[in-house]
């Protein structure tokens, strides 16, 4: 009996973990912008991690990683980021 009782457990929280990485996908898959696969010395720096969404770069809208790469090898002195991490919409501001 105990052991029927901690599988249907076991399934409820496999399907808990299902349905929020499917809402995970979802937000990224809805979101305009460029996945970061390896942000590299300067945007780890700046506060990048792997998965980030970049959706604007110097409050330009960003639709995929080739406008994103124009965007960022445009920028100057300075570089305003847009990023999607996860439900969280974070705005990193730093100097190149």
């Amino acid at each position: 009996m105990l052991g029927d009782v901690a599988a249907g457990w076991r399934r409820v929280g496999d399907e808990v973990r299902a349905r929020r990485a499917e809402q995970e996908a979802a937000a990224v898959l809805s979101s305009a912008g460029a996945v970061v696969a390896d942000p590299g010395p300067v945007g780890a720096r700046a506060g990048l991690r792997k998965g980030d969404v970049i959706a604007a770069v110097n409050e330009v809208a960003v639709a995929g990683s080739q406008a994103a790469a124009a965007a960022l090898k445009d920028a100057r002195r300075w570089l305003a980021l847009e990023v999607m991490r996860g439900p969280e919409r974070l705005n990193l501001r730093f100097r190149l």
